[in-house]
């Protein structure tokens, strides 16, 4: 893996000689020159390694104290036993959180107004290590339950001095602080996600003018089916729907 991770690290420019600096790195590295969606989950896990990041080592911890509390569970047996909700512990890292190239697609389509812009069920933090490096004009938090990965996210934002970049440990179902755009992916169970359709419902009625960006099947068809009238303008691509509210 360690070859493969080297040969990979060379094509896309993020090998550096010591001391080279983060600002370095250019969005056009994130090109996509590859053949299907794994090859830009290893260029992520590159640039997570590069950064600094020590997300393998955290999952496997998680994994571990998770099997000592559920030992003959599995993945959505373990969440509930460590978190008392789906955290996906266990689940590839490259599966847990989405390509830094899909990141830049979905931050390409806003508009460049400063906006700041909520992750709901962040995991580490990637697209505002993306808003910490490239747009500076726009404002990142990222809400995430599991207080490891908020932890860990914090420490390379404030290692590269993102100023504009925070994560929150607090569950996405919760209250859910005002922003200009939403990011949600398929985070939970129906039940858990319609209760956050509700509160984006209930921003509306409020009068509150915002966008969601919505990730996953789930999340799509459950806005199109429960909460119509949230949309006033709708646009697809990649893996994502942005939705005007």
């Amino acid at each position: 893996m360690s070859l493969i991770l080297d040969d990979l690290n060379s094509y896309l420019a993020l090998r550096y000689t010591e001391g080279a600096k983060l600002t370095d790195l250019k969005i056009a590295h994130f090109a996509k020159n590859f053949e299907d969606y794994q090859d830009l989950q290893i260029q992520s896990a590159c640039l997570d390694r590069y950064l600094g990041f020590s997300i393998e080592s955290i999952e496997k911890a998680l994994v571990n104290e998770a099997k000592s509390l559920a030992p003959d569970s599995h993945i959505e047996g373990w969440s509930e036993a460590l978190h008392g909700a789906q955290t996906w512990v266990g689940l590839s890292p490259s599966q847990l959180q989405t390509p830094y190239f899909e990141l830049i697609e979905i931050l390409d389509k806003l508009s460049p107004d400063q906006k700041t812009i909520i992750d709901l069920g962040a995991a580490y933090g990637r697209l505002g290590v993306l808003i910490g490096l490239f747009y500076p004009q726009l404002k990142f938090l990222g809400i995430e339950l599991v207080k490891e990965r908020v932890s860990e996210a914090q420490r390379i934002f404030s290692h590269y001095n993102f100023a504009n970049a925070q994560m929150l440990v607090s569950d996405t179902t919760e209250k859910v602080p005002k922003g200009d755009v939403y990011f949600v992916y398929d985070f939970g169970s129906h039940h858990e996600i319609l209760e956050l359709i509700n509160i984006f419902s209930e921003k509306a009625d409020r009068g509150e003018k915002f966008q969601i960006i919505a990730r996953g099947s789930a999340i799509n068809s459950l806005i199109i089916r429960h909460a119509p009238w949230l949309i006033k303008s709708k646009e697809d691509f990649f893996a994502s729907s942005l939705y005007d509210c």
